[in-house]
């Protein structure tokens, strides 16, 4: 998201002189000024999602994580299956005032979040597994739009929402 706005800041206030410059020798600078804000806004959008997407693409070719909106979690859990689950199932209908669409037994459920003001929805994975003995929960929150480039932290704010005060370790990833 910091590189967005840069990127688009950098772009548009530019953009935007220019244009009021050039709108402003044929329009008084009552009309120039709007003219060259939406322009500004257009191009500084258009360039900064451009930008955003070939870092991302160089970052996904170079075998790199690329930065992403997508929140996925790893956990490590000391709790049975079920009452995991049960716990996560609260927190996700009271705290995120999701809904349930799909629970596949007691180690996998998929669900949505309804709009907010930050996003359009979300939908939320959620999968238990053991690994090495041990219970790991996988979490993820993506945006339920794919053309979502921006989410002001709320894919996080789900992940953390989502666990609350269950006890859980982060998975060190290798």
């Amino acid at each position: 998201m910091k590189r967005f706005l840069k990127l688009f800041f950098a772009s548009a206030i530019p953009f935007a002189l220019v244009m009021f410059a050039i709108a402003l020798s044929y329009n008084p600078w009552q009309r120039a000024l709007p003219l060259a804000l939406i322009f500004a806004l257009l191009f500084g959008a258009s360039f900064a999602q451009l930008i955003t997407f070939i870092v991302y693409r160089r970052q996904k070719k170079n075998g790199e994580k690329p930065d992403s909106i997508i929140q996925q979690r790893r956990y490590h859990c000391a709790l049975d299956a079920e009452t995991l689950m049960a716990r996560l199932k609260e927190n996700l209908t009271t705290r995120l005032d999701g809904r349930i669409v799909r629970q596949s037994g007691s180690d996998s459920l998929h669900a949505t979040v309804g709009r907010s003001a930050k996003s359009l929805g979300e939908i939320i994975d959620i999968e238990i597994i053991r690994h090495n003995g041990a219970l790991q929960v996988t979490l993820c929150s993506k945006p339920k739009e794919l053309i979502t480039l921006i989410d002001f932290g709320k894919n996080r704010a789900n992940i953390e929402q989502l666990i609350g005060d269950i006890p859980l370790t982060p998975v060190e990833e290798e």
